[in-house]
């Protein structure tokens, strides 16, 4: 498998470099060989003062002694990653070539502007929200102050609507919980129609309505669950807000 990941150099950001080379040793103890590839981009617009030819260079030397520093501090040196720094106008334009580079990466994982602890109304920094809706290949976002010590030995859980948004997913999934041999948990989120709580107007109505839904939403999956193989593997439906229930 071969990931990367953009490089965050601002103190307590390095989550994704972290995450990533979290990824590559869960999978390295089980006899494969993971490739880590990570890439930090100096933006046109942060030189833009630095008239001086020299300026520049010592700029590019500082960089590249942090990112050494990051590589040792976060694990991904001792992966085998190769980390590269890179000029260019945007950070995405960047990663997006990177992506193009290696079609064949597992995924691309990068940090979001929250950090572990917040709920802030905006999560995503403009770099993780455009990558997110471009999707060069699969995208794994993390906090920026993100530590593998907060990671236990669960399963990999495939959100699934059920329609073809997942089907991206599921091969992805499969091979994820197979290289870091996890158990792999199915996941259904369904939201009862906010008109039934007025249509419903006694509780033990309402009740029985959301146990109705339940048991349908569960025939539901269990016929995903066959038509796509996963016969055996543990399957959930929850109701709720979907982001909130996962």
């Amino acid at each position: 498998m071969k990931f990367l990941t953009g490089v965050d150099l601002r103190p307590h950001s390095d989550g994704a470099l972290r995450y990533a080379a979290w990824l590559c040793a869960q999978i390295r103890a089980h006899g494969q060989e993971p490739q880590l590839l990570g890439r930090y981009v100096v933006e046109s617009d942060k030189l833009r003062s630095l008239a001086d030819p020299d300026q520049i260079a010592e700029v590019e030397l500082a960089a590249k002694a942090a990112l050494e520093l990051a590589g040792s501090d976060s694990g991904a040196r001792a992966q085998h990653a190769r980390l590269e720094l890179r000029f260019d106008e945007v950070a995405e334009v960047s990663l997006n070539d990177l992506c193009a580079e290696h079609p064949d990466a597992t995924a691309l994982v990068i940090g979001r502007r929250a950090r572990v602890a917040e709920e802030p109304i905006v999560r995503l920094g403009g770099t993780a929200r455009r990558l997110t809706r471009n999707l060069p290949v699969p995208v794994i976002v993390t906090a920026p102050d993100l530590d593998p010590a907060m990671l236990g030995k669960g399963p990999i859980i495939l959100a699934t609507d059920l329609d073809q948004d997942s089907e991206g997913a599921v091969a992805w999934a499969r091979a994820l919980a197979s290289a870091m041999h996890r158990d792999l948990v199915l996941a259904h989120v369904v939201s009862m129609p906010d008109a039934w709580e007025s249509y419903y107007s006694e509780s033990v109505a309402l009740d029985m309505a959301a146990r109705s839904l339940q048991a349908e939403s569960e025939r539901e999956l269990e016929r995903w669950a066959g038509q796509h193989a996963f016969q055996g593997h543990k399957a959930v439906v929850r109701q709720g807000p979907v982001v909130g229930t996962l």
